[in-house]
Parts: structure tokens; C-alpha cells; sequence
């Protein structure tokens, strides 16, 4: 699994954040991968994501398991970008996608062409129902999954609904609540189980 982070300075550059939802899929047996793309605001961050990867697999040596490419708010949108920059780059190509809160744009330096999707690519999009930033970003990421003909039977849209005292708003994929866990990692976890099923 590559897990792409979001802009939020350099706390957001280290595992730290979603420290507790990467425990909890590694438990499951995941290998997680977290590359690090910025340390503070870029404009530029899809190469600086692939190079992380790189290095990564290169430690790891060859692996066989299905990829799942999850970000989350501005790694979102470059979860989706690299999944489409993969295969021209030799680098492990995500079976499926899980984009938590998306904005509209990883790489805000250059429109990334989505057209090298896969189009078997399962691409699941999670917004939190109390973020507008979030639902505007769905909306302009289908836009452009549409323009690069992406097969519209392989997305998947999710709303994360707030409940009792938990607000489904930008930031609670960073919360380990019982409800955020559920808003968030059980759908993340459903993937996964599919993705290791008979394929």
C-alpha cells in the first residue's frame, strides 16, 4: 500500500498523523509505504512522490501483492496522479484507489493527464459529508476522471456521516474514534479484502 499525505507542513511529511490508522493496516497485514513529497508547501510534488516510491521498492525488492494507492485531502488527487504516472514510470501500479477528501490537484504545478489509468482500476472516493472543500474536490477529480474516459462503473463514491459527537469534516480521517474508524478504515479495510480475494 502507498500511502499519499496531505499539505500541512512538515508534521504532515512524517508518518505521525495517520500514525494510527497505518498501525491499525499493518496489523492486517499491509505493507505501507508513506513517501514523502514536501516539507513544507510545492507546487511541484508528483516526481518528489514517485522518487519516494522508488526508493521504497528498491529496499524492498520485488513484491507481488496488489497495491492500493490511499490519500488522503491533497494526497488524494495525488493518489489518483500517480496511479495514472505508474506504469509509464515503472513503478508499482496501483489494482485500486482510495481518495479520502479530496481536493482537485496533487501536482498543482502542471495538469497531470489521468488518460494512463488503468481501466480496471477500482477508484473509491470517500468524502466526509461536513466538508465543502472535500465534495468540491470529488467533483472536479470525476470531472477530469470523465475527460480522461475513465469507466464510471469502476468508481466507487462514499460518504463519511457525522454522528453523536463526531463531525465528518476535513480533518477527522486524522481522528482513531471509534466512528472515525469506522467512517474511514472500514471501508479502507472492505478494499483490501477484496483486493486480496480471488482476483
Amino acid at each position: 500500500m502507498i500511502f499519499f499525505h496531505g499539505q500541512g507542513g512538515p508534521k504532515e511529511t512524517t508518518p505521525a498523523t495517520h500514525r494510527p490508522w497505518i498501525d491499525h493496516l499493518v496489523q492486517k497485514g499491509a505493507i505501507v509505504l508513506y513517501p514523502r513529497y514536501e516539507t513544507d508547501y510545492s507546487r511541484a510534488v508528483l516526481d518528489n512522490a514517485a522518487h519516494g516510491v522508488r526508493r521504497a521498492m528498491q529496499r524492498l525488492g520485488p513484491q507481488t501483492v496488489p497495491v492500493l494507492a490511499l490519500g488522503y485531502s491533497r494526497g488524494a488527487a495525488l493518489a489518483v496522479e500517480y496511479a495514472a504516472a505508474a506504469p509509464g514510470r515503472h513503478l508499482p501500479v496501483p489494482d485500486a484507489i482510495e481518495s479520502v477528501n479530496p481536493v482537485p490537484y496533487g501536482d498543482w504545478a502542471r495538469v497531470v493527464d489521468l488518460r494512463p489509468l488503468r481501466p480496471h482500476t477500482t477508484l473509491s472516493i470517500l468524502v466526509s459529508e461536513e466538508d465543502p472543500q472535500a465534495t468540491q474536490g470529488m467533483t472536479l477529480l470525476l470531472e477530469r476522471l470523465r475527460k480522461a474516459a475513465f469507466p464510471p462503473d469502476r468508481v466507487r463514491l462514499h460518504v463519511a456521516r457525522s454522528r453523536g459527537s463526531f463531525t465528518a469534516d476535513h480533518l477527522a480521517p486524522l481522528s482513531a474514534l471509534p466512528a472515525a474508524r469506522a467512517a474511514y478504515w472500514a471501508p479502507t479495510d472492505a478494499l483490501l479484502a477484496r483486493l486480496a480475494g480471488p482476483r
